[in-house]
């Protein structure tokens, strides 16, 4: 099996457990948000944005890090991985205590309180599973995670189901989140064993190496935060509607799902690349980003596209017409998105090339901004505020890692498969617009089939390229 082959399978698997992933999730939506009404929902939203905000933290770099040191010739897989998931236990331990005593000196009322305390251990199983994924990507088993992660779902599901049909609260529905992140951490424990036996370990020449390599992606982790997360604290520090926070918190949630793509992409591409790079073979390089910059075009613009017509009819059909006010955040939020599949991309092969430092500045630069928008816009225009100033500072971020990986890479990108891939986008979101489907799920089915074939007509993907990466002997 060659590697393109591997690759394609690998992100086949994965992009099938999203798939069945992303419809356990709505399914859980879903019934949260027609449970918890937006008042309650928003009160949700608060607790896992303050949650995801400390998760982040935590992580330290260390799951970039993580594929880095793995990916490179020679190295000590069992060795460094204990040393990983030992540092992520002793960090994910001080840091969420530390967070927790924060969160229950703010007056945000002993529910928010007590649900951020329970969901902590949620956002700790989560950290570690995290470090498996680096393992998994560069082996390229990504059948473990992603059943892993099928499964926590699941899990998830069904307590919100026994949540919602036995009346119980929001303290119930974190209970049931730690259980499902319990579950999927475990699974994912017993998969790492079998490709390569490790045992939790501090040896201080190793963590020293792992500290050196992590602590640039970390500040910078630090600051990509502040507008990632910080719309969210914000408009609680500043007394927007708990209710207008559930609307938000609800458009959110899409943007996670659709945000994951390019990052399980280019995670599964970061070990070739960095192989390549380090051993500067030039060609190899270019190619593996021409490839990239392709790849993420075919699958940015017709997000774009699509999530914009479609982001009204979506929120409603998920969350019902109480939600309606989310369907025009939705819009907005895709694109960022957008900008979120580019700055991943090449966020990802500035890990590669080693320039995590000069980041750094941009994205203080990109945070002091975007904190200082969110303060003086959030308490007059609320979350639609939050989400505009979402799209410039991911657009800025995008911007940044580009210029940076192609100036030092010495690349011109051909821009003819992304040209085609607007293209089709274009014209896949004015079919859907205009075509008079009675659900909206029907209208994604046919925006689907639409851009599939306008992708093989304009040749942005050919049959031979399809052929060539479904043949195990190529």
């Amino acid at each position: 099996m060659t590697v393109t082959h591997s690759i394609a399978k690998n992100v086949a698997m994965q992009y099938a457990s999203r798939i069945i992933g992303t419809a356990f999730g709505l399914i859980t939506l879903s019934i949260l948000t027609r449970y918890l009404g937006a008042e309650g929902y928003g009160q949700f939203t608060v607790a896992t944005s303050y949650l995801q905000f400390i998760g982040t933290l935590v992580d330290f770099g260390l799951t970039i890090t993580a594929i880095q040191m793995l990916s490179e010739p020679a190295a000590d897989q069992g060795k460094i991985l204990g040393n990983l998931i030992a540092m992520r236990l002793i960090t994910a331990a001080i840091v969420f205590s530390a967070a927790i005593a924060v969160a229950f000196a703010l007056p945000w009322g002993s529910t928010t309180h007590l649900a951020i305390a329970i969901g902590s251990f949620s956002f700790i199983f989560l950290s570690i599973h995290q470090i498996f994924v680096g393992l998994f990507q560069k082996s390229l088993r990504m059948e473990f995670p992603a059943i892993s992660e099928v499964v926590g779902r699941a899990v998830l599901m069904g307590a919100v189901i026994l949540v919602a049909f036995f009346h119980g609260n929001l303290i119930e529905v974190m209970i049931g989140m730690s259980l499902a992140n319990l579950a999927m951490v475990a699974l994912s424990l017993a998969f790492a064993k079998k490709i390569r036996p490790y045992a939790m370990r501090l040896d201080a020449d190793v963590i020293r190496q792992i500290f050196r390599r992590s602590w640039p992606i970390a500040i910078s982790i630090m600051f990509n935060l502040v507008y990632l997360r910080g719309d969210v604290i914000v408009m609680k520090i500043v007394g927007r509607p708990e209710a207008e926070i559930g609307w938000y918190g609800a458009a959110y949630k899409p943007l996670d799902v659709i945000t994951v793509i390019p990052i399980i992409f280019m995670g599964l591409v970061l070990p070739l690349f960095v192989s390549a790079w380090s051993t500067m073979d030039h060609a190899k390089v270019h190619r593996i980003i021409q490839r990239a910059i392709d790849a993420v075009g075919i699958l940015a613009w017709p997000t774009l596209a699509g999530g914009v017509v479609l982001a009204t009819p979506l929120m409603l059909f998920i969350s019902g017409p109480k939600f309606a006010p989310s369907g025009p955040l939705l819009a907005l939020l895709v694109v960022a998105a957008f900008m979120v599949f580019y700055g991943s991309l090449f966020g990802h092969l500035i890990v590669g090339i080693g320039r995590q430092r000069t980041m750094t500045w941009f994205y203080a630069t990109d945070a002091a901004i975007s904190l200082a928008l969110y303060f003086i816009f959030i308490p007059r225009y609320g979350a639609t505020a939050a989400a505009l100033i979402t799209i410039f500072s991911e657009a800025v971020i995008a911007i940044a890692t580009t210029a940076i990986v192609l100036k030092v890479a010495k690349i011109r990108p051909s821009l003819k498969v992304t040209g085609k891939a607007l293209l089709a986008s274009v014209i896949m979101g004015a079919v859907v617009y205009i075509t008079p489907a009675p659900h909206v799920l029907l209208k994604i089915m046919i925006g689907v089939i639409v851009y599939g074939v306008l992708l093989i007509a304009l040749r942005a993907v050919t049959k031979e390229e399809l052929k060539k990466l479904t043949n195990r002997a190529a």
